[in-house]
């Protein structure tokens, strides 16, 4: 974790920015580790739709993996049994995947996960702080996200 030194009152930007995102890390640590689930297999869950098909290109984009990488995530959950993978009638090259029934209930287990989280977090802000954290985190998006 960054440390820094400094003479004003607050801390650097990033360095709150990093500390979140470490808690952040630990939150979601504990949610993959009851899913017994790498965390890019839970991503790849949570991003596959749970009624309809996605092109494994797309859903590699949603993932934010390469295509490679994103594969051998998308080959480990089909292996599971967590994924079906079909060739698209129209264009061999794409490869559509969906979720079997088992990828369906363990998906609504982590979103529940997920969800509890968010409650438990929620529940320790007042409304008025939950409404400032949540205009501040879309300006910071929109900073971060900016060329």
């Amino acid at each position: 974790m960054l440390h820094m030194t400094t003479t004003t009152t607050s801390a650097p930007l990033i360095e709150s920015i990093l500390r979140l995102k470490h808690c952040c890390e630990m939150q979601e640590a504990k949610i993959v580790a009851t899913a017994a689930l790498s965390p890019a297999e839970c991503v790849c869950l949570r991003e596959t739709p749970s009624a309809a098909s996605i092109d494994a290109g797309s859903l590699c984009l949603r993932m934010r993996l390469s295509p490679s990488r994103g594969g051998r995530v998308i080959e480990s959950l089909v292996q599971r049994g967590l994924l079906a993978r079909q060739t698209h009638a129209n264009d061999r090259r794409v490869c559509l995947v969906t979720l079997t029934k088992r990828g369906r209930a363990r998906q609504r287990r982590l979103d529940a996960s997920f969800v509890a989280c968010d409650a438990k977090l929620g529940a320790k802000l007042s409304p008025r702080e939950r409404h400032d954290i949540d205009l501040a985190l879309g300006a910071l998006l929109r900073a971060l996200e900016q060329p």
